[in-house]
């Protein structure tokens, strides 16, 4: 008999469980429709023990209201999270909602990562020039002002543990048109990244 067990969860942003039948825990998380697996841990002799029980989310960071910006190269939205990590890597969990205003053409977005100690630059202004981009996606809109979704799962490494570091989205327009990265006030939950200790 199968059996699922929920390990942790922010409603309507992130889900982990185990699952008896694969057997693993699943990572999902939810793209403004639907629960989407973004990383399942297959467990050795299909047995859960202590040390895959929960991981407490460190920090989550969301974006309340809609970003815009008409610029070609990437600009921060103000959609920041911050850790200290208290080993050498963490996991970094997120879900993106973007639109452009022009049919036919994208959103370039990207997660950086300050190097330690440092701050997230205010929205609308440059990645930081010692910044590190940790992750990076673009999409194309068939229609004007089309929502278009995508989330994130992956381990960041090379982190020193006990430093701070913060995590802050930026977006650009592929040629032209109004790049929107949007917030929580027009779709709930639609911008998220989280972070946490491994």
């Amino acid at each position: 008999m199968a059996v699922t067990t929920l390990l942790e969860s922010i409603p309507n942003v992130y889900q982990r469980y185990y699952d008896s039948t694969i057997p693993a825990i699943v990572s999902q998380y939810w793209n403004g429709t639907s629960w989407v697996t973004s990383r399942q841990e297959s467990l050795a002799n299909g047995l859960m023990t202590a040390t895959d029980g929960v991981k407490v989310p460190y920090s989550v960071g969301t974006l309340a209201s809609d970003y815009t910006s008409v610029s070609t190269t990437y600009v921060a939205t103000g959609l920041t999270a911050t850790i200290t990590p208290t080993d050498t890597a963490v996991e970094v969990i997120g879900s993106i909602n973007v639109q452009n205003s022009t049919a036919n053409d994208g959103v370039g977005i990207a997660l950086y990562r300050t190097v330690a100690g440092g701050s997230a630059p205010a929205a609308g202004s440059a990645a930081g020039g010692s910044d590190t981009k940790v992750w990076e996606a673009n999409t194309t809109h068939a229609v004007a002002a089309q929502n278009l979704g995508a989330g994130l799962d992956f381990v960041d490494t090379g982190l020193t543990a006990g430093s701070q570091y913060v995590y802050y989205y930026v977006i650009k327009a592929i040629t032209g048109g109004t790049a929107k990265q949007t917030g929580n006030a027009t779709l709930a939950n639609s911008n998220t990244v989280m972070l946490q200790n491994i």
